[in-house]
């Protein structure tokens, strides 16, 4: 909780000469570390309880999804305490591409950031796991009503790309 209260205190104080209307953006690692030390005790081997009491195990495919935007809301809930309408967009990436037990504050924004697409199939096909990518974006619009799909094609405007489906 403390954590999120520094964090949240540094978003204000940077957005200080903001316009009302601009959103933050926040980044997660590439990679699949998660880890929660206290102590010395491994946190993030044990179960989670989220501040609605839902409870969530490691076990389950969404625990770090869970756990992670439990903080994120604690985040934002705080920052709009201290400055009205503030907004944190942040990536359903990683290990938070599954969608969470719990809803998400209505000032996060929520960009689904699939890391396994086959961009020879499409969403709808069976083929190339992309199953998967349709059935977290089908939670995610249960979590919030803020969502929205990144990848690197429809959002690559150079005319120099790198990957096959460029035609």
């Amino acid at each position: 909780p403390e954590a999120a209260k520094f964090l949240a205190k540094r978003l204000v104080a940077g957005m200080e000469n903001a316009n009302p209307e601009d959103t933050v953006h926040w980044t997660m690692p590439d990679n699949s570390y998660f880890y929660m030390l206290e102590n010395g005790k491994k946190l993030h081997e044990l179960p989670f309880t989220c501040d609605d009491g839902t409870i969530v195990y490691p076990s389950e495919s969404n625990y770090k999804s869970t756990v992670y935007f439990n903080f994120l809301n604690r985040v934002v809930k705080e920052a709009n305490r201290l400055r009205p309408n503030t907004y944190l967009q942040v990536f359903a990436y990683i290990y938070t591409e599954p969608a969470p037990k719990i809803q998400i504050d209505e000032h996060l924004i929520v960009k689904v950031a699939p890391i396994t697409t086959n961009e020879r199939y499409s969403y709808e096909s069976e083929k190339g796991g992309n199953a998967t990518i349709k059935k977290n974006i089908e939670a995610w619009s249960k979590k919030t009503k803020n969502l929205q799909l990144y990848t690197y094609w429809t959002c690559f405007t150079s005319t120099r790309y790198t990957r096959p489906i460029l035609r």
